[in-house]
């Protein structure tokens, strides 16, 4: 070996450790102080929990939607408002995939509708959700019109009319609820009167149907891990119901939800579904 090509190993040689030494000492991949190897950041899944008041594109029509939690998806309550007078509402009930970023998204026809006793299926992708509200393309699936999506924005309630974060108490329920009840196309002006474990005692509507009947009336308890109620109802079998027919009995579960109107009054909303999507609905009022 020649002395020039002696003297460029050697500078090539402490290049690479001042290299080195630069880098930490290390080749290969980074590690952390203690010689471990750092993981990549947990992503969190969307939180879009809570009580949303909004409306769809291109309509004036209030939209309330509750959504609860269930572990990597929620459940998705909603109830479509068409008229001023909140009759007859369209009711829907399904679930919705946590993705990350605001986004969620239900399977493919994985929601129910219940449109005026119509049944129908349906599916939603949510955007920008957060506990402040959300923005959800919705698509019911039709078959005596377009199936055409329509835009469904919504904010969360202000705290001074519903904590997404409180525990639901079954006392907020005590007392006489003064509202409609809704089944199909048919309204009925009615009372409910709930004791303090959150059982119906009295359900003043002239229906058909009873939602009151000794050891299977409509019952409320507080929802996991958000400010709602866990709703189940069987209605007897009798005559005249057409949820119960004479021959069976039939058993319903949904939820319910009570805010704090601007008026003083608080306002309970309740959904009550079967397997289909069909279903039952009630918003009344009471002062506290």
């Amino acid at each position: 070996m020649t002395p020039r090509h002696f003297l460029r190993r050697q500078r090539w040689g402490l290049l690479l450790a001042l290299l080195l030494a630069a880098c930490g000492g290390q080749l290969g991949s980074p590690t952390s102080s203690s010689g471990t190897t750092p993981t990549a950041p947990v992503i969190p899944l969307t939180d879009v929990t809570g009580l949303f008041s909004g409306s769809a594109s291109g309509t004036g029509a209030e939209f309330l939607s509750l959504i609860t939690p269930n572990g990597n998806q929620v459940n998705w309550y909603g109830w479509y408002f068409l008229r001023g007078d909140g009759l007859a509402p369209y009711l829907y009930s399904g679930s919705l995939v946590l993705g990350t970023a605001g986004a969620a998204q239900s399977a493919a026809n994985a929601l129910l509708v219940s449109e005026a006793g119509m049944r129908r299926s349906a599916s939603a992708s949510l955007t920008q959700g957060s506990a402040s509200g959300f923005r959800a393309e919705v698509t019911v699936n039709r078959t005596d019109a377009p199936s055409t999506p329509f835009t469904l924005t919504a904010s969360a309630l202000p705290a001074s009319a519903y904590n997404a974060k409180a525990a639901a108490s079954t006392s907020a329920l005590t007392g006489s609820w003064t509202g409609v009840l809704s089944s199909g196309l048919s309204t009925y002006q009615s009372i409910l009167q709930f004791d303090a474990s959150g059982k119906l005692l009295r359900n003043s509507a002239q229906w058909e149907c009873a939602l009151d009947s000794v050891g299977s009336a409509l019952q409320l308890n507080p929802g996991n891990g958000a400010n709602f109620f866990s709703a189940s109802v069987t209605i007897p079998a009798r005559s005249g119901c057409a949820w119960a027919p004479l021959s069976s009995a039939k058993s319903l579960t949904g939820a319910a939800v009570v805010q704090r109107l601007a008026s003083g009054e608080d306002q309970l909303d309740m959904i009550l579904i079967d397997g289909t999507g069909d279903g039952i609905s009630y918003r009344g009022r009471q002062r506290k």
